[in-house]
């Protein structure tokens, strides 16, 4: 509360010189101040699938990497079979 006290203070003392310049140093405040005192809320999925977040990520990641391979050599016949194995 105290940091967005002084940012209030700090807007009312720029706002008569310049508003604009004003307004982006107060916003960054109430965002820095806010973002301090709350964090971030971590983006949720479907019901199950925070449950088993890691049990599927890692399959998926196995399966990225292996057709991020085959996409960089594309002329690789096993790195395309590996991949249409994992898919």
């Amino acid at each position: 509360m105290c940091a967005l006290m002084n940012a209030a203070g700090d807007f009312r003392s720029k706002a008569a010189s310049n508003v604009e310049e004003a307004w982006q140093d107060f916003k960054s405040r109430v965002l820095d101040a806010s973002e301090s005192t709350l964090g971030f809320v971590r983006r949720k999925h479907q019901d199950w699938f925070d449950d088993n977040d890691q049990e599927i990520q890692t399959p998926l990641d196995q399966m990225h990497q292996q057709h991020t391979a085959w996409i960089n050599d594309k002329n690789s016949m096993s790195k395309k079979s590996t991949y249409q194995h994992t898919k």
